[in-house]
């Protein structure tokens, strides 16, 4: 067996392990395309948050990972598995195990793992699971993208609480503090949100706080709007607070709804309670539901799909659509 080498890698690895990509990864994956989009998400002063994997001097695997904060022991989501024939047959299970004991972190966390994967990741000792799929019906006679066999719309509460939008990180700054949830799994930073959601180079993001006034507000939410055939849907992508926050989102999404004509709303989520959605107005979906709303925009898929997630631990954590690499452009082939 030749010698195999684990470390993390180095802003020097960045075109090496970007060939990597660009070789071995099927389909038509971001980084592959648009190398910048890999610099803005790993690239890290004189590091790149990737673990790789080398025989010989050949990459035989790599797993990326995004910092969540700047804490001594920070959290992070995983972007970016994969490995290619060698002489270690569970390869891609060591790089894991290496990033969980050789990086310095809280918690790692990882969406959309192959089902395949999952019982061996579980092996070492990760907690595996799925995201749970809530939404909100605006009231339509036809829907465009959802398929709607059953339609349930929760009744709205009216509460003190509102939606504002954050215009800028300035501006989330002033009127919200992160560090209040530094004890929260995983802990977002203010730089995180910023990176993340204000500068993203390709989406449009928008961060509302939740509050009973402009001053000040004790939770945010980050959406991303959709368009797909004529019609336009909401995307709650991440959140940051107090969980109890959102049973007071009925009404101010349902004005959000009614205000930009969104065919419905919809909010991936763990770690909240079904009670606490149904309270904000969400219907959850099931395995089984004969209602579609899809997850899939590039290429368009009116399909319902499971979202997995891993983590190494569990206990309090709450994993949204925009964790990890969900939420990430996917390019379609021209």
């Amino acid at each position: 067996m030749s010698h195999l080498e684990i470390r993390t890698a180095k802003a020097e690895d960045f075109e090496k392990v970007h060939k990597f990509i660009k070789m071995h990864w099927d389909g038509n994956p971001l980084y592959a395309r648009y190398p910048e989009m890999m610099k803005y998400h790993h690239l890290d002063g004189e590091n790149l948050n990737f673990v790789i994997a080398q025989e010989e001097g050949e990459i035989k695997g790599i797993l990326g990972y995004i910092k969540y904060s700047q804490e001594e022991r920070f959290d992070i989501g995983t972007a970016v598995w994969k490995t290619i024939s060698s002489t270690h047959p569970l390869l891609g299970l060591e790089i894991l195990d290496y990033l969980d004991k050789n990086v310095d972190t809280r918690i790692c966390l990882g969406c959309g793992t192959k089902p395949q994967a999952m019982p061996l990741v579980k092996y070492l000792g990760w907690h595996v699971d799925y995201l749970n799929h809530y939404y909100r019906l605006a009231d339509k006679e036809v829907y465009k993208v959802a398929v709607v066999n059953h339609k349930k719309i929760l009744p709205v509460k009216e509460t003190k609480y509102t939606l504002i939008l954050i215009e800028s990180i300035a501006d989330l700054r002033q009127k919200f503090d992160a560090t209040k949830y530094k004890a929260k799994k995983p802990y977002k930073d203010s730089g995180y949100i910023e990176n993340r959601y204000f500068k993203h180079p390709m989406y449009q993001y928008k961060v509302y706080g939740i509050g009973v006034s402009e001053g000040e507000f004790s939770s945010i939410i980050v959406t991303r709007e959709i368009t797909q055939d004529g019609t336009k849907l909401l995307r709650i992508v991440d959140f940051v607070g107090e969980i109890n926050d959102i049973k007071n989102l009925s009404m101010p999404i349902q004005k959000l709804m009614d205000k930009a004509g969104y065919e419905y709303v919809e909010f991936y989520n763990y770690g909240i309670s079904e009670e606490i959605m149904e309270e904000a107005g969400f219907v959850r979906r099931t395995v089984d539901d004969s209602n579609i709303i899809p997850c899939y925009f590039e290429p368009y898929e009116q399909a319902n799909v499971e979202i997995s997630i891993v983590t190494t631990d569990s206990d309090g954590i709450c994993i949204f659509k925009g964790d990890a690499d969900q939420d990430f452009p996917r390019p379609i082939k021209e």
